[in-house]
C-alpha cells in the first residue's frame, strides 16, 4: 500500500494545473522541449515518478540553472534518462531556465504529493486530523514540533506514542471506520519514519541504555505493524528487563546479560518467521 500511493482524486487537477502553469507563463505547447513533453505524460498517465520529476525541476530552477542538480535529484530517485525516456509519453529534452515558475511548481508538487505519495508526513497528517480525536492530534503536533530534536530516540517515542493512539483509537478489526483510509496511510508513514530515525543512528556508538531503550522502541513498532503475539511477548519481556538494566542494577550480572540474549535470541526467530510467512506468499 505503501508503493502504490494514497491517491486522492486529483488526477483531473494534475492534467489541469500543469496546462495553467503553461499559459501563465506563455510556455509553448509545441512538442520538442521538456515542458511540453512532461505535460503530455501527465496528461496521458501521471504516475509516482512525477513527484521526483517536479523535485528535480525545482532544485534546478532554485540553484540558477544549475543541470547537474537536476540529474542529481533524479539519480537519488533511481531516475536516469532511459527510464525517462520510457515513459509511454516520453520525456527526452532537459528543462530550460524559466525562474518565475518556481512558485508554481512548488504549488504543483503538493497536489502531486497529494495524488500519490504515501509518505508525506504533513499531507498525510492534514487529511487525517479530523478523525484523530484530542489525545491523536495533541501527540501529532508533538511530532510535527520536534523534526530538530538532537535526541533521536526522543523523537521515535513520540512517533511510536502516535501509533499506538491510532492502533487503539482506529486501527482495530471490530471498529466501523469509514475514514480507515486516511488514518492507515498516516500510520504507514510514521512506520517509515521510525525506520528513517533509526537509520540516523545506526552507524552512532549512543551507549549501553540508549540501546536498551531503541530495542524497546523497534519491538514496539514491531508490534504495531505486525499481528505476531511472539512479539508482544517478547517486548513485555524486554521492557520489564530493561526498566531494572536503565538503572543501572546489575548490569554485569551474568544472569541478566543471559536474558538479554535469550529476548534477542527470540527475536531474531520471530523475524525469521515473518519474513518466511511473507515469502511464502510471493
Amino acid at each position: 500500500m505503501g508503493l502504490v500511493g494514497k491517491g486522492s482524486g486529483n488526477g483531473q487537477r494534475v492534467r489541469d494545473e500543469i496546462l495553467h502553469i503553461m499559459h501563465r507563463h506563455h510556455i509553448s505547447e509545441r512538442a520538442g522541449h521538456f515542458y511540453e513533453q512532461w505535460h503530455q505524460k501527465l496528461h496521458n498517465n501521471t504516475t509516482p515518478d512525477d513527484i521526483p520529476i517536479c523535485e528535480a525541476l525545482l532544485a534546478y530552477l532554485k540553484s540558477g540553472g544549475n543541470m547537474h542538480k537536476y540529474w542529481e535529484v533524479l539519480s537519488a530517485n533511481g531516475i536516469d534518462q532511459n527510464r525517462l525516456a520510457s515513459y509511454e509519453r516520453k520525456i527526452t529534452e532537459q528543462p530550460y531556465y524559466l525562474p518565475d515558475t518556481i512558485h508554481d511548481f512548488e504549488e504543483y508538487l503538493k497536489i502531486l504529493k497529494q495524488l500519490h505519495s504515501s509518505n508525506d508526513l504533513q499531507i498525510l497528517v492534514d487529511e487525517a486530523r479530523g478523525h484523530l480525536g484530542g489525545d491523536g492530534n495533541s501527540a501529532i503536533n508533538d511530532v510535527l514540533h520536534n523534526f530538530g530534536d538532537f535526541d533521536t530516540l526522543r523523537q521515535m517515542e513520540r512517533v511510536t506514542r502516535v501509533r499506538e493512539l491510532l492502533a487503539r483509537d482506529h486501527l482495530k478489526a471490530d471498529q466501523n471506520n469509514q475514514k480507515v483510509k486516511d488514518v492507515l496511510f498516516l500510520d504507514l508513514c510514521l512506520e517509515t519514519y521510525v525506520k528513517t530515525l533509526s537509520d540516523r543512528i545506526v552507524h552512532i556508538d549512543i551507549g549501553f541504555e540508549a540501546y536498551v531503550r531503541e530495542v524497546g522502541i523497534l519491538l514496539a513498532n514491531l508490534s504495531l505493524s505486525y499481528r505476531w503475539q511472539e512479539i508482544k511477548v517478547c517486548l513485555q519481556d524486554w521492557r520489564g528487563l530493561a526498566v531494572g538494566l536503565c538503572q543501572g542494577h546489575s548490569i554485569n550480572n551474568e544472569d541478566n546479560a543471559r536474558k538479554v540474549k535469550s529476548i534477542l535470541d527470540r527475536i531474531r526467530c520471530l523475524l525469521g518467521d515473518v519474513t518466511d510467512a511473507f515469502t511464502e506468499q510471493i
